[in-house]
């Protein structure tokens, strides 16, 4: 591969980048995505052996393993926004700060319904274990467990936009 300059592989292989973008559907950050199948490139211009096969098929994998790992990136960061705005929450020990908290669930239940609000209210605010709800709500822990289910895909299904809106505690 020493015979080609970068510029000469890029154009011969675009394609296969838009190709792999597409099939990944690939709706957002299109340039980075470009980037990682720039670098894929590069890195399998680099590293390729000619007896193991052939180098498309070598560069289709090494594009498409380089999306993903983007894409893993991506969804690990938006993840640590999430729980860096959980933890944001429920970092202090100051009573006045719990009593904000404390207040700021209970005007924001209204997206969940009655038993997800007893479920939110005794695990978040009364420190209960599934087992003490369910005995002081007189079901099972079975339920008391979906209950939670349904009450924490409704908040993962909020934007980060909402869970600022809705959650976020400024610090005093």
């Amino acid at each position: 591969m020493d015979d080609f300059t970068f510029s000469e592989l890029e154009k011969q292989y675009k394609p296969m980048i838009y190709h792999n973008i597409k099939k990944l559907c690939i709706t957002r950050n299109h340039d980075e995505f470009y980037q990682a199948g720039l670098i894929a490139i590069w890195k399998a211009s680099k590293t390729y052996d000619p007896e193991k096969g052939s180098f498309e098929t070598y560069l289709y994998t090494s594009i498409k393993g380089s999306m993903l790992n983007e894409m893993n990136k991506q969804n690990k960061n938006k993840d640590l926004t999430e729980s860096d705005l959980m933890e944001h929450m429920m970092i202090s020990d100051d009573p006045s700060t719990l009593k904000d908290m404390e207040a700021m669930i209970l005007a924001n239940c209204d997206i969940l319904t009655k038993h997800q609000q007893i479920w939110m209210i005794s695990y978040c605010l009364k420190e209960k274990t599934i087992s003490e709800i369910a005995a002081s709500e007189n079901t099972t822990p079975a339920s008391v467990k979906s209950w939670r289910r349904g009450a924490v895909k409704k908040l993962r299904s909020l934007s980060a936009e909402e869970w600022k809106e809705r959650f976020w505690v400024q610090p005093k």
